[in-house]
């Protein structure tokens, strides 16, 4: 339980971080709490890589023209995904800064974004009937994450998606909503096929929505208000 590190450097709170695949570095995003507006009185809104073991900040990427809510990294550690309040994701080189590839997604206050296993693919939230319609409801949209080109969109949430993962065979996504308590804004977690988009399983999350498979992906952890709970996550196929 000892503090290694303490990384400062962010105009605006950190709100989402990842380790890089080889855990020598860590990424990191500032957003408004409040979620309103862009930039303010010209502070930016910025994404940080540092390096894990001296805390030295390696590289600042500016390009988007909001707030970022989300961050992951490419499986090989050469990218990096972005997902801002300007309604763009983003993919950039980690080594240069550089943007390689720019999606237009609507993006909430909540919002994911994941890589598939072998970086061929990249899934976002998408909210597009997110503001005071108390029904809003996020998609997912999974991008080539090369090419830009939409290969398919999940429907079927109630509210907004906070957690995207990848199933550690790239077969499954989960996701996980953050919702309003209470109807008609619900607290979800779903885990979709993939390939074709279909809904496999549905279950009540009582919390922010974070999730996770286990990495042999057997368990799905999911973190709500009441703690973290762990389901059993076996395909049942696999299943004796």
């Amino acid at each position: 339980g000892r503090e290694l590190l303490t990384l400062k450097g962010h105009t605006w709170p950190v709100v989402d971080v990842a380790f890089s695949p080889d855990s020598s570095r860590v990424v990191s995003c500032s957003s408004r709490t409040n979620g309103a507006g862009s930039d303010d009185q010209g502070k930016p809104c910025e994404v940080k890589v540092w390096d894990a073991s001296s805390g030295e900040e390696l590289l600042t990427i500016k390009g988007h023209k909001s707030f970022v809510n989300s961050v992951a990294y490419s499986p090989d550690g050469k990218r990096l995904a972005t997902l801002s309040r300007d309604n763009t994701a983003k993919v950039w080189d980690v080594q240069s800064g550089e943007e390689l590839l720019s999606v237009p997604v609507q993006v909430a206050m909540n919002s994911g974004v994941a890589f598939n296993p072998d970086g061929k693919r990249l899934a976002t939230s998408n909210s597009p009937t997110y503001g005071y319609n108390p029904r809003a409801g996020d998609e997912i949209k999974l991008w080539d994450a090369q090419t830009g080109k939409n290969l398919a969109t999940f429907q079927g949430h109630s509210s907004g998606v906070t957690s995207l993962e990848f199933s550690p065979d790239g077969k499954r996504l989960v996701s996980g909503t953050g919702g309003m308590p209470g109807p008609p804004r619900g607290r979800e977690v779903k885990v979709w096929d993939a390939e074709t988009g279909e809904e496999l399983l549905t279950f009540e999350n009582d919390g922010s929505g974070g999730v996770a498979f286990s990495p042999d992906g057997h368990r799905l952890a999911s973190a709500g208000t009441e703690g973290l709970k762990i389901y059993d996550a076996t395909p049942v196929a696999e299943k004796p």
